[in-house]
């Protein structure tokens, strides 16, 4: 009965997806404030992959800023806040309700600031120093803007901070979602260059993912037919 809910409440969000801060609401009101199951030992183990892929290009001393896109309820905050106490930290979502859990979860920093703001609007405006150095985190949230806006979204982060660089993740499973060569070819024509990439979870054969993520990593016929989450660095 589980497996079915789950499948039944993908499929009605394929159709009509959260976009709007009063979307995000409702749907945090509808689903007890965690839509997305984070307490889920595989979502925290994702979140802990992806940390540990962005430590192998951002080294934990980095003293500039860090604007982690779609929060969320703050998971991946946290872990952010715990690595980079000398990095200044941006966390922004569109949903008031996320961004209170966010503070909840990291409101015993002092090198935090919060922004509500709709991905398409971010800009330079939203840091309070644009003379350091500066890294984008926009982890599983491109996708819920439609086919167009992801595009200008990402063409406007390029031209608010044109030297930074940035990690996204997203799933690599098609639909609602894209294709690598899809995405890969998206964001080269926002101006970014591919630097890093990882597979985080599998869409199949997941019994096997000791063996065969390390294989999807240096694969890309691999990563298309087994590989779900992937997260990549640009720059």
């Amino acid at each position: 009965m589980l497996k079915f809910r789950k499948q039944k409440r993908i499929k009605s969000w394929s159709v009509q997806r959260p976009r709007t801060r009063e979307d995000f609401n409702k749907w945090y009101s509808e689903n007890n404030d965690d839509p997305w199951g984070y307490k889920n030992y595989k979502i925290q183990s994702r979140l802990n992959e992806s940390l540990d892929f962005i430590l192998n290009y951002l080294p934990q001393d980095f003293s500039g800023n860090i604007i982690e896109i779609g929060a969320f309820r703050g998971d991946f905050s946290i872990l952010l806040c715990n690595k980079y106490k000398n990095a200044k930290i941006y966390i922004n979502d569109i949903s008031d309700i996320a961004l209170k859990y966010a503070k909840e979860k990291t409101s015993s920093f002092n090198n935090v600031s919060y922004f509500m703001k709709d991905l398409l609007k971010i800009s330079i405006d939203d840091i309070d120093d644009n003379s350091k150095d500066t890294v984008l985190i926009l982890l599983e949230c491109i996708y819920y803007l439609s086919n167009e806006e992801r595009e200008i979204a990402l063409k406007n982060l390029r031209r608010s901070f044109p030297n930074a660089s940035i990690f996204i993740s997203a799933p690599m499973s098609g639909g609602v979602y894209f294709l690598e060569y899809q995405f890969l070819y998206m964001m080269k024509n926002c101006g970014y260059r591919l630097n890093g990439i990882k597979v985080l979870n599998l869409k199949k054969l997941s019994f096997l993912r000791t063996i065969l993520k390390p294989v999807a990593n240096r694969s890309k016929k691999v990563r298309e037919k087994v590989a779900r989450q992937v997260i990549f660095y640009f720059t």
